[in-house]
């Protein structure tokens, strides 16, 4: 699988990433814990490509902001806190 996007978030500990590991028709978005080693991914429903990533980087609870998209359906913007 592929990893397309990545960022530290502001804290230095984490790392946001954007993946085909599921799924190569899809990314996901995950986060690395670099003290536990532990990936867990940033929740989201639907299945679709999410793409144009950008990360708040000056928050301790970064905000991360990207197009999500489905064959069927226009493109949407959407906001997730990262925790």
């Amino acid at each position: 699988w592929e990893v397309s996007w990545a960022k530290w978030a502001a804290d230095g500990e984490q790392i946001v990433f954007s993946s085909t590991e599921e799924n190569t028709a899809e990314r996901q978005f995950y986060v690395y814990d670099t003290k536990t080693n532990e990936k867990m991914p940033v929740y989201a429903d639907d299945k679709g490509m999410r793409t144009s990533p950008q990360l708040d980087e000056t928050n301790g609870q970064p905000t991360l902001l990207y197009d999500f998209s489905r064959w069927n359906a226009p493109t949407e913007i959407y906001a997730v806190k990262v925790c």
